[in-house]
């Protein structure tokens, strides 16, 4: 991929920012930047960025693809009040969903990946 201003803009917000971005959210950063993308263009860029592998997309529900910086496996948990990302690294969590996967698999089922997310109230809007 060439490199471009934009492609750089897009690169730091994913650097610097912790946790998944939608494309209308990375649109507003890229905006405050001075860079207002077409659409379709940025979706292609997304679209590039994941085949290289320096993001991941992740569907935490059924209207929204969100994007992060791919670093270590994690899962997510979302408000369903405020729309808030709260990224999930635990190693027992972990743990047990390995375990439920090689009960899957004993039963002849081919794990090839797992995505787990919550969902419910954060603590500021319980």
């Amino acid at each position: 991929m060439r490199k471009t201003p934009l492609l750089e803009a897009v690169k730091n917000i994913f650097e610097s920012k912790e946790g998944p971005i939608n494309v209308p959210d990375l649109q507003i950063f890229l905006k405050t930047h001075g860079f207002v993308p077409n659409k379709t263009s940025l979706y292609r860029m997304l679209e590039r960025l994941k085949t290289e592998g320096f993001i991941d997309d992740i569907l935490l529900d059924t209207k929204t693809t969100y994007y992060e910086r791919k670093t270590h496996h994690h899962h997510h948990f979302t408000c369903d009040s405020c729309r808030s990302i709260e990224c999930i690294t635990d190693p027992d969590l972990e743990s047990h969903i390995h375990l439920l996967e090689a009960k899957l698999e004993a039963k002849g089922l081919i794990i090839k990946e797992h995505h787990f997310s919550f969902a419910g109230k954060c603590l500021a809007c319980a």
